[in-house]
């Protein structure tokens, strides 16, 4: 059935008229009214970046807009540096700690906190990210490394000799041995012939401990101011060779506060060591570039406007320090070696030593060692301390007590170095009645009843200075006194210099006067490297016993991964000859000498 429009306008007309007057009639509380904007503001939560003094803190937190105030939680702030005195727990309202300054960044995410300066702790910026730990590549092999040695002289013939050591090794560690064989071609020399064992070691190393066991032919563990012996056994302490990674004594940190992002420069001794980026704050820079001596640091900071700051901090280094906390010695146990080099079997008595370090403070490290065997007993005690910027001290002192009798030694001495010129002195005293493993197992040191016939000296002093002389090379000098308990003086003066020359050459020049004989002793070589594996020497010589020499010698080094390496030298003497009659004359002889060594 059709449908006329014209009849359906009033009837639609009046069904909207309806539908309207039904949604707005009044008192239909189906839906809720409109919220007011106070109650849309009244709380929010953010995840936004904290940013602490002008430093990204690099933490994503929850921030509560709780009535115009900003909300955090404690453990949030004390994340991003702030000290606990200052944080109160739980859910914290900025707006009341004081001197505490807060800003949101809507458009960036942030919420940007100041606080007083003193809040913030220093933050270690390590310069140039130090020395990255590698890990070791461990194999299994075995290997044999030789020397072999022949030389002719006209008057005496010749002989040849070759070394030896077999080592095979693992990831547990490695054997070794060594030995040399010889044979005296002339048969008249009285040298001996044969062969002749050195070492046999068993090495067990821990790289992350740094420490090493090592059983067979050892060597102990000594001190500057104590000595070592041979001894076969077993011996266990710090190796820091295992850990190139690690700087076992302090260098300086220097510290300061930037306000703004900064760049620093490091300038030591004129020379510019590295750089690196800062954020705002206090700052302490760690991990410097090896040095050593005394010198000065410049940090030169550069904020984003080019405005920069140089400040000078002058610093000594010394590595006979060690660093706050750390450690280092070992302990040998086992039985005197005698003959070494002379007979392949041949221990003594039991005996053991040990020597220990310690780094007390950044500039005070303290030692000590000890022996002991069946009749010996020594214990001694040092320090190495560290006069600010005025160099280093070290002194010792050790007691002993062997087959009755008592004596002691005391040594001290002073080091002072600079790129300039470095300075050092250092003496020894000892009573004549003092002993230790070195003089323990001697049989030619006591008499009959076993008194002792021999001992150290009595006095030793050693002083020595040198200086930079830029472009002209460096110089020294040194001069050693020792005194026996006979009251025989022994003193030595060095002089030398050496400079650098073309490419890589090299000059030195060498004498030495003994005081008590009044001879002088003359040395001078010239060094020219030939190519990256090959080098010449020329060498004279003058002393008083065996007259001049002069000596040629061409080396070809060995490769690092493995190869043949040799070298040859000539040498012409001319020898000094004292008549009965007092006159001297002087008589020539032709020296050849030829060696090559084959690895």
């Amino acid at each position: 059935m059709a449908v006329d429009a014209r009849q359906l306008k009033p009837t639609m007309m009046i069904l909207l008229c309806v539908s309207t007057s039904v949604w707005a009639e009044p008192g239909d509380d189906s839906l809720p009214p409109p919220p007011e904007a106070q109650a849309i503001n009244s709380e929010a939560v953010f995840q936004l970046s904290l940013v602490l003094n002008h430093y990204d803190t690099g933490l994503v937190v929850p921030v509560t807009q709780r009535e115009g105030a900003f909300y955090i939680s404690s453990a949030d702030l004390l994340r991003a540096g702030l000290p606990p005195e200052h944080v109160p727990t739980g859910e914290v309202n900025l707006s009341t700690l004081s001197q505490v300054r807060v800003e949101y960044d809507s458009a960036a995410q942030r919420l940007l906190l100041s606080v007083p300066r003193d809040w913030v702790a220093a933050r270690v910026t390590s310069f140039g990210g130090g020395n990255a730990r590698s890990k070791p590549h461990y194999g299994r092999g075995a290997l044999l490394n030789y020397d072999f040695y022949t030389n002719h002289t006209g008057n005496i013939g010749g002989q040849a000799s070759i070394w030896h050591e077999f080592r095979y090794f693992d990831e547990n560690g490695s054997l070794s041995s060594t030995g040399y064989a010889r044979e005296d071609f002339s048969g008249n020399n009285g040298q001996q012939e044969g062969y002749v064992r050195y070492d046999t070691t068993l090495l067990v190393t821990n790289e992350d401990e740094a420490t090493t066991w090592s059983v067979g032919d050892v060597i102990s563990d000594a001190l500057s101011w104590s000595t070592s012996v041979r001894m076969g056994g077993i011996s266990y302490g710090r190796d820091f060779s295992l850990r190139p990674d690690l700087v076992t004594w302090p260098l300086p940190a220097f510290s300061g506060e930037a306000a703004v992002p900064t760049s620093v420069d490091l300038f030591i001794n004129g020379y510019r060591s590295g750089s690196t980026q800062l954020q705002p704050g206090p700052f302490t820079l760690t991990n410097l570039p090896y040095i050593n001596g005394a010198g000065d640091a410049v940090l030169i900071t550069t904020d984003a406007l080019g405005r920069q700051v140089s400040t000078t901090l002058p610093f000594y280094v010394t590595s006979d320090l060690l660093k706050q906390g750390l450690s280092d010695g070992a302990v040998t146990l086992g039985s005197l070696r005698r003959n070494y080099g002379i007979k392949n079997f041949d221990y003594g008595p039991a005996a053991g030593s040990g020597s220990y370090r310690y780094g007390l403070t950044d500039w005070l490290t303290l030692e000590g060692h000890g022996e002991a065997a069946e009749d010996l007993a020594l214990t001694g005690a040092g320090t190495v301390l560290k006069l600010g910027h005025f160099g280093v001290v070290n002194s010792s002192y050790t007691r002993s007590r062997m087959r009755g009798d008592s004596g002691g030694q005391v040594g001290w001495g002073y080091q002072y170095s600079t790129s300039a010129f470095s300075v050092a002195t250092q003496h020894s005293r000892r009573d004549q009645k003092f002993g230790n493993l070195a003089l323990y197992d001697q049989p030619t040191v006591y008499d009959t009843n076993d008194k002792p016939i021999a001992s150290f000296s009595r006095n030793t002093d050693q002083y020595s200075l040198t200086f930079n002389m830029g472009q002209y090379g460096n110089i020294g000098a040194a001069w050693i006194g020792v005194e026996s308990f006979d009251n025989q003086k022994t003193e030595l003066l060095n002089l030398s210099w050496s400079r650098n020359l073309w490419g890589a050459s090299s000059i030195y020049l060498a004498a030495s006067r003994d005081q008590q004989q009044g001879d002088w002793t003359f040395a001078l070589s010239l060094q020219v490297p030939l190519g990256e594996r090959d080098s010449a020497a020329v060498t004279f010589e003058k002393t008083p016993d065996s007259g001049s020499t002069q000596r040629i010698n061409y080396n070809h080094s060995m490769p690092s991964d493995g190869g043949f390496g040799w070298n040859m030298a000539w040498a012409k003497p001319v020898a000094v000859q004292k008549l009965s009659a007092g006159d001297a004359g002087l008589a020539q002889q032709q020296h050849r000498a030829a060696g090559r060594r084959l690895r």
